[in-house]
């Protein structure tokens, strides 16, 4: 906060409390507790105590206003959080984590199912490169070419499940019927 907004702090204040005393170095006092928050937060602070019954005719501090707030420069770097992707080891964004890992994960399968049932190896830089777009339609055509020829067991029953869950169609296997299957 800077000191026009701390004043804008003081000014509401007053108008609800009309006997809240502003000194000579209210505002400098006030700005030294407030200067690391971001004004929309303590504003919203100061709502809540005047909205509480039991702080009818008492007046806040600045403490208590600043009491559970996150400080500004830890709201950045609480946005720069970073996770280290299980299946890949690539780190991202926590924001982006779980886009990133639906994609590693499909990635993952691909390449791992194409390796065991046609014995050849595909590049996973290569699929990670593809438009999403792109990739979710080879994701299914490969999927139901796999689906021909897998085995019914387990892993048919999963993937016939996904790919008619996909097409918008009502699963043939129930969560019971699949994990017998285990």
């Amino acid at each position: 906060m800077d000191r026009m907004e701390t004043q804008k702090i003081i000014n509401k204040i007053k108008t609800f409390r009309q006997s809240f005393l502003v000194e000579k170095d209210t505002v400098d006092n006030w700005l030294n507790v407030l200067k690391d928050y971001d004004y929309k937060d303590v504003d919203e602070k100061l709502d809540e105590y005047f909205r509480e019954s039991k702080n009818f005719g008492q007046y806040p501090d600045p403490y208590y206003l600043t009491k559970y707030l996150v400080k500004s420069n830890e709201k950045f770097s609480m946005n720069n959080i970073t996770i280290k992707c299980s299946l890949c080891g690539e780190i991202v964004l926590q924001q982006e984590y779980e886009a990133h890992f639906d994609r590693c994960s499909s990635v993952d399968y691909v390449v791992r199912m194409y390796r065991k049932h046609y014995h050849r190896i595909l590049s996973r830089e290569e699929l990670k490169k593809l438009p999403d777009d792109k990739f979710e339609e080879m994701y299914w055509k490969f999927c139901e070419s796999l689906y021909k020829i897998i085995p019914d067991g387990l892993e048919r029953r999963c993937l016939e499940n996904a790919i008619r869950s996909h097409k918008g169609l009502p699963i043939n296997y129930s969560i019971n019927e699949i994990t017998e299957q285990i």
